[in-house]
């Protein structure tokens, strides 16, 4: 997995595998869980696009959020789309 982009406009890019198997759109699904809603596209990669206007600690929660579906990730079972 790496991180591309330019400011708060960035993209995760999942390779699925080492990412247990599951793509963007599995992931996307555990983020949503957490509160971050992202879209995936080309199969294999998420867009974030959070507000112009952003806290500091709503920033760092959304990244938490992220983290937190990576560590579930590996266990989560692999969406039907």
């Amino acid at each position: 997995m790496r991180i591309r982009g330019k400011g708060l406009l960035t993209a995760v890019v999942v390779d699925d595998q080492k990412t247990y198997g599951k793509s963007a759109w599995d992931l996307c699904l555990l983020m949503k869980n957490y509160g971050v809603l992202a879209k995936p596209t080309h199969e294999h990669i998420i867009r974030l696009a959070p507000p112009l206007v952003i806290s500091k600690e709503d920033l760092l929660k959304g990244v938490d959020s992220i983290r937190k579906a990576l560590v579930d990730l590996p266990t989560a079972p692999k969406a039907d789309h």
